[in-house]
């Protein structure tokens, strides 16, 4: 495992083959490398994506886990059903600074203000920095639904940015990585580098997807 998480610093997510596993090997699995952390208190261990479970197949933004958290989460996601068919689309958000934010030092002053989004509730309005440092790389903070309000962007650059994410614009579309998955693959990513998405047409499967979800810290 040691390798496989060594990549975590150098590509943000990686993927291991594995066999045919239950919930409770997948957790286990899970809690061999990762100390649990649920999104929200009443969450199980392992959370379970499907058309009839947690988060149907409604389309979803470019976002990622744990926007609330003061750690870095990790989220571990296992293929249990037709997920290589309509894979996740992930985006490392350093290729997006290396394209979009050549004046880093602009970028190091915008914060934004989370809000209240989806399953995610608070009465405290944080404030974070949309540009980070992670093992000597630069990323990204883009989750269009949670921001609130965006301070010190007086050039509008990062509000510009983050508006082609919602929009699915093309040039944004084209730096997303798709990973070939077979049945019971698994795929570990760290959110402070990779945001994600569902596939455009996921609805339209004719088809249940059903993947595996547990987030966490190293």
């Amino acid at each position: 495992m040691e390798d496989k998480l060594s990549v975590l610093k150098t590509e943000g997510i990686c993927k291991i083959t594995k066999s045919k596993m239950s919930i409770e090997e997948f957790e286990s699995f899970c809690k061999s490398f990762l100390k649990i952390v649920k999104l929200l208190p009443d969450d199980p261990n392992v959370i379970r994506v499907s058309k009839d479970q947690v988060f149907g197949v409604s389309d979803m933004p470019w976002h990622f886990e744990g926007p609330w958290f003061n750690d870095d989460i990790i989220t571990v996601t296992y293929n249990h059903k037709n997920c290589e068919k309509f894979p996740t689309e992930f985006i490392n958000t350093n290729k997006v600074v290396e394209k979009y934010c050549k004046d880093i030092d602009y970028f190091k002053n915008i914060k934004v203000v989370l809000k209240n989004w989806g399953r995610i509730k608070s009465d405290e309005y944080k404030e974070v920095n949309v540009l980070q440092e992670r093992d000597g790389k630069h990323y990204l903070f883009i989750h269009p639904k949670y921001t609130k309000n965006i301070l010190n962007d007086t050039k509008d650059l990062y509000r510009d940015l983050i508006s082609k994410f919602e929009e699915r614009d093309e040039d944004i579309e084209n730096m997303k990585y798709t990973p070939e998955l077979n049945q019971h693959d698994i795929l570990i990513y760290d959110n402070s580098k990779i945001i994600h998405t569902r596939p455009k047409n996921l609805s339209d499967a004719p088809f249940d997807r059903e993947l595996w979800r547990v987030t966490g810290i190293l």
